[in-house]
């Protein structure tokens, strides 16, 4: 097991960069962080937050938690902004002079966050950014898209496209690991999972059992003597 500490960029008075449509960094980062941070703990990992709230922590702050908790990764989660809103695309950043596991670990985040995404592949670079320079671990950051380019924007309002960016991310780490990636990807609903929420909505079932687990006799028959009672009700 690995020890992790995920940074949500920026938070609190300091809002980030912030798109045209209102969209403020420091919200997409955090929830980015969310979703990795559920992957790697299901998938054993000890993960830690610099921030799980909208507040502000200094820069030298973030690093010295990680630093702290002696974590063997800090991941630190940014959105890019450019004056030219035609600037588009994902990197992922090192410090200035990385060791070459932080190298590997940075390729692989671009990399499965472009399969993800399939946004413009800006590549790898190197930083002097604060807190990569101040930790003491394997430490990358990167930047997801462009809030400042009008239709990266409007991605990263969508919950699918930020669903998507986490998984990338999310692979990239386990894969730097070790770990089966196959098994943290989202599993697909089950096929009958929309009318299940449809009947229990309606108050027609309660169960919480898997959809694709055996139904006995005298759940159906319940079930339907449910629905034959709102039939009756119905008809008056």
């Amino acid at each position: 097991m690995s020890s992790w500490m995920l940074d949500a960029g920026h938070g609190g008075k300091d809002p980030g960069a912030i798109g045209a449509a209102g969209t403020q960094e420091k919200d997409v980062a955090l929830k980015l962080v969310k979703k990795i941070g559920v992957g790697l703990e299901a998938a054993g990992e000890q993960v830690f937050y610099t921030r799980q709230t909208d507040i502000f922590i200094d820069l030298s702050d973030r690093a010295k938690m990680a630093n702290n908790k002696k974590v063997d990764y800090f991941i630190s989660i940014h959105i890019n902004s450019f004056k030219d809103p035609k600037s588009n695309g994902t990197e992922t950043y090192t410090y200035l002079y990385p060791d070459q596991q932080a190298i590997q670990l940075a390729q692989l985040i671009q990399q499965e966050l472009i399969g993800q995404i399939g946004l413009r592949d800006r590549g790898v670079k190197e930083a002097n950014f604060a807190v990569l320079r101040e930790t003491k671990m394997i430490a990358v950051l990167a930047e997801v898209a462009f809030i400042s380019n009008p239709e990266e924007e409007r991605l990263l309002k969508d919950e699918a496209f930020l669903e998507k960016a986490a998984q990338g991310i999310l692979k990239g780490l386990l894969k730097h690991i070790g770990k089966e990636v196959s098994k943290m990807e989202d599993k697909k609903p089950h096929w009958g999972q929309t009318a299940i929420d449809d009947l229990k909505k309606a108050g027609l079932i309660t169960s919480d059992k898997d959809p694709a687990a055996p139904v006995t006799w005298a759940e159906f028959a319940t079930v339907i003597n449910r629905v034959y009672a709102e039939i009756k009700k119905i008809k008056g």
